[in-house]
């Protein structure tokens, strides 16, 4: 059951986290951006994650320490997208500005 739950938050990530990427972009640059930006955060939090996560247990003595590093990174990432994603149902195809 439990695994079934993480699969659908995942798919729910994975389903939502593309097309943000994609619109974020103008149609020139669309895959080169998207992919750039997703493959370096994928590099700087992916690849750094377990070096983090044995810090945080280390430094704070419990092991639901990354738990709570992550609900943070929630956080600040739910923040970013409320005050700086903006809609572009009404931008056109072919504009040259990244948003």
């Amino acid at each position: 059951m439990g695994t079934s739950v993480l699969g659908a938050l995942v798919a729910v990530i994975g389903t939502s986290n593309v097309p943000a990427l994609v619109e974020m972009f103008p149609s020139s640059v669309r895959a080169s951006g998207s992919a750039i930006g997703y493959t370096l955060a994928y590099v700087l939090f992916g690849g750094t994650a377990p070096f983090v996560a044995t810090g945080l247990v280390a430094g704070f003595g419990t092991p639901l320490a990354p738990a709570f590093y992550l609900m943070g990174m929630a956080l600040v990432s739910a923040v970013v997208v409320v005050l700086f994603f903006r809609e572009t149902k009404d931008l056109s195809l072919s504009r040259t500005t990244v948003l």
